[in-house]
């Protein structure tokens, strides 16, 4: 590099010589474009900050540029913070108008910084009290269908639990004279047993038709929804999946390969529902413990 070149100039023809571009440098060093401009140019003058910030990005230009940075500021010291004639301008060397520099940039927005600052301020109240209104509003309709939604589920779970009843009760033959003689007959005793009354230990199962047919190739499906708040523990295939308490008209699911155990705090605020088959309450909402498979629900 000679020595008679200037401190700008021998910026200008390393760059050049290493193929940067005024643009490629910007992107590299994050140094504005005019800045970078007013280096190769000897233009230290009407900067922010003085020689301050000039010498700084004359710094990290030089060492960019593989330049001996000692001696750049060497000379910079030596030549001090002088006027030029090469004036400033976006992206010229020379323009008519000599007074521009990046104070014009940035002191409008840093005098107008605090009404700029309460304008975002009262934005940013104006945006979250929207967002907290309309999820106010979501929730609350939400809620209101949920509580709509339970308390039908519920009439109609009674309903069906009632008629359940009705059906279970043994229902009284008068034996036909032309009957009387088969009924001796062991098959033809097993015949008149009705299904609602076998003594086979379940509370619900299909033969009751009260439970659904699941075949083999399906999961179990348990879903509970509450009427009141109900602690309960749910075991699945002997694994525990839940144990704490379900608020009241809330709801939840699980799935099993093989069965269920289930154990509750109040029987009488949970609904069970089997593979999408509304059960209702465990045992009329008097038993404390079941256990769910393909075969129906037991008292365990």
């Amino acid at each position: 590099m000679k020595k008679e070149m200037t401190i700008g100039e021998q910026l200008r023809a390393e760059r050049e010589k290493r193929g940067y571009s005024i643009d490629d440098v910007h992107q590299k060093l994050k140094i504005h474009p005019d800045a970078l401009n007013r280096l190769e140019n000897d233009n230290f003058t009407n900067s922010p900050g003085g020689g301050i910030y000039i010498k700084g990005f004359l710094k990290q230009y030089a060492d960019f540029l593989g330049l001996n940075v000692q001696e750049i500021l060497s000379e910079f010291s030596a030549v001090g913070v002088k006027p030029k004639s090469v004036e400033f301008s976006i992206g010229t060397q020379k323009s008519e108008d000599k007074g521009t520099d990046f104070r014009k940039f940035w002191l409008p927005i840093k005098r107008h910084q605090k009404e700029i600052l309460k304008v975002l301020s009262w934005m940013g109240i104006f945006l979250a009290a929207l967002i907290v209104s309309f999820l106010v509003l979501r929730t609350a309709g939400s809620l209101v269908h949920r509580i709509s939604v339970n308390w039908n589920y519920h009439q109609q779970v009674k309903k069906e639990n009632k008629a359940l009843q009705q059906a279970a009760k043994p229902k009284k033959q008068v034996a036909k004279p032309a009957e009387a003689k088969s009924v001796s007959s062991p098959q033809a005793q097993a015949v008149t047993v009705p299904a609602e009354v076998i003594n086979d230990g379940f509370l619900n199962s299909p033969a009751r038709h009260n439970f659904p047919l699941i075949s083999e190739n399906d999961k179990l499906v348990l879903k509970i929804e509450t009427i009141t708040d109900v602690w309960m523990r749910v075991s699945a295939d002997d694994e525990v999946l839940f144990e704490r308490i379900l608020k009241s008209n809330t709801s939840e699911e699980w799935m099993a390969n093989k069965s269920f155990y289930i154990r509750f705090g109040r029987p009488e605020g949970a609904l069970l529902t089997v593979n999408g088959e509304k059960i209702g309450k465990p045992g009329d909402g008097k038993v404390k413990a079941v256990t769910i498979s393909r075969d129906g629900i037991k008292q365990a």
